[in-house]
């Protein structure tokens, strides 16, 4: 009976001061939009750092410009990096001037850092900004 009797006046209490608690709201994912895959994302956002590379380079289409540097694949690791791999027996030079390249031209404020991986050989350079002319170069 006094359980009883002091519920009544809790809820009684509630009521006229009006501190009842909120109902908490669930809310339904939308159906209609799907759920994004972050390697897709980090996917996508590497092939606009390409694409606008690729625009900034002597203005021709992706392709070309891939094939003349010898781009074989990119991919982004992490957020704010872009990894190349790099084919045609390109030398350790020519490989760092195509990150710093990257890396200054066309490519937008959020990309960090670009790793470019030589094909042959196994060894990397990796330029970050600010960009400064120089690059770390594990050959």
């Amino acid at each position: 009976m006094k359980k009883t009797v002091v519920a009544v006046m809790l809820a009684t209490l509630a009521l006229t001061t009006g501190c009842l608690p909120k109902p908490i709201e669930f809310k339904a994912a939308d159906p209609t939009t799907p759920a994004i895959d972050p390697e897709e994302e980090q996917l996508a956002w590497a092939n606009n750092q390409i694409k606008a590379w690729a625009a900034e380079y002597r203005g021709v289409g992706i392709a070309d410009v891939v094939e003349e540097r010898c781009v074989t694949s990119w991919e982004s690791p992490a957020e704010g990096i872009l990894e190349i791999t790099v084919g045609c027996g390109q030398s350790p030079l020519d490989i760092e001037w195509l990150a710093g390249d990257i890396l200054r031209e066309g490519t937008s404020e959020d990309l960090q850092t670009v790793v470019a991986i030589s094909e042959s050989t196994g060894g990397k350079v990796t330029c970050d900004r600010p960009w400064s002319n120089r690059c770390k170069s594990e050959f």
